[in-house]
């Protein structure tokens, strides 16, 4: 042991624990003049190193590429630490200086500024004795929206159904997670979630005919959310109109070869049109400022010339033209009103029945 030297009516001797952590004995011995000792021990516990800080939360953040994201700042951390001799403080160095967080427990919580990049926060904690330790967490605030594109669709955007398929890419900055879903006026769909960002394919649904401009409204999993550039989508699920007009100049129909015109009325572009007698080969026609023509050989006692267009949505009528023996020479007459039942009996679109003269 270490001899104590006398300050008054104290006594003070320097004793050096071993270089480590724990609780150590210092045994005190004390003599008089007449030889009386006295002995008395003193315990105490011997702490170099600073508390544990086992935990670092940032509350309402998303995880990814190893950094806690959040959407906006100041944002909340929360922080676990221990010590066997009691933590004293714990501090969080912000961007406007340190915070120091307060105490629930072993937990320690306040609100720190962070910057807009992504960046490492360091913690420290400090016990009673004043041992300190540091512990880092990267940590960025993410503002902004993934990048969305929408593809066009097919044929133009053409469709003959309610129902079509949106197909684009997803890009979160950040990595993350991002949900995708149908946007526009009268479009409908359902929520198609992303695990990471890149291509998607995902349903929506017209609200009705018509041109409609469609977009996917993107969110990320922090709520910052944009939609996608718009696609334009035709809906059209009704067939074309075709009225015959035999022959276009509003003359008989020429004998053996007459040229036969007919409208044709549609919100899609028109792709082709053709006529023919029937049961002969279809004769493709010439679409003209106001008609459609084509020649073809006309027969006496002709059964009939049927007219077919087809649009872009894929939808296809056919108008057909009947003779009246009776007429022989005349010009042609309109009899869709006669044959109406026949039409819808054989389930034909809008039949319209023309009579030819010669």
């Amino acid at each position: 042991g270490a001899p104590a030297t006398r300050e008054g009516g104290r006594f003070r001797a320097l004793a050096t624990p071993p270089d480590t952590d724990g609780t150590f004995a210092v045994g005190i011995t004390a003599a008089d003049r007449s030889g009386n000792v006295g002995v008395a021990e003193l315990v105490f516990f011997r702490d170099g190193t600073g508390p544990e800080v086992s935990e670092i939360t940032v509350e309402n953040s998303v995880s990814a590429g190893g950094v806690q994201w959040v959407g906006s700042t100041p944002a909340k951390l929360v922080v676990v630490a221990g010590d066997g001799a009691g933590v004293g403080s714990v501090t969080v160095q912000g961007i406007d200086g340190p915070v120091t967080l307060q105490a629930k427990g072993d937990r320690f919580e306040g609100h720190v500024a962070l910057g807009a990049a992504a960046s490492e926060v360091w913690v420290t904690a400090t016990d009673s004795v004043g041992n300190a330790s540091t512990k880092a967490v990267w940590v960025g605030v993410d503002t902004t929206p993934p990048a969305c594109e929408l593809e066009a669709l097919a044929d133009a955007g053409w469709t003959r159904t309610a129902g079509v398929t949106l197909i684009g890419t997803a890009i979160d900055a950040e990595g993350g997670g991002v949900t995708v879903r149908p946007n526009g006026p009268g479009v409908s769909g359902a929520a198609l979630g992303l695990e990471a960002t890149g291509d998607f394919s995902v349903p929506a649904v017209l609200g009705g005919e018509g041109d409609a401009a469609v977009s996917v409204w993107c969110e990320d999993a922090l709520g910052n959310g944009a939609p996608s550039n718009n696609i334009v989508v035709h809906f059209d699920k009704t067939p074309p109109t075709v009225v015959p007009v035999a022959p276009p100049a509003g003359g008989v129909v020429a004998y053996p070869t007459g040229t036969l015109g007919f409208r044709v009325d549609d919100a899609s572009p028109v792709l082709w049109a053709t006529a023919g007698s029937v049961g002969d080969p279809a004769t493709s026609a010439t679409q003209g400022a106001a008609l459609w023509t084509a020649v073809l050989p006309i027969r006496r006692n002709e059964p009939g010339v049927e007219f077919r267009a087809g649009e872009r949505s894929r939808l296809v009528t056919v108008r057909s033209t009947l003779p009246d023996p009776g007429t022989a020479g005349a010009a042609a007459v309109d009899r869709s009103a006669a044959f109406r039942a026949l039409a819808e009996s054989a389930a034909l679109e809008g039949v319209a029945w023309l009579t030819l003269g010669q």
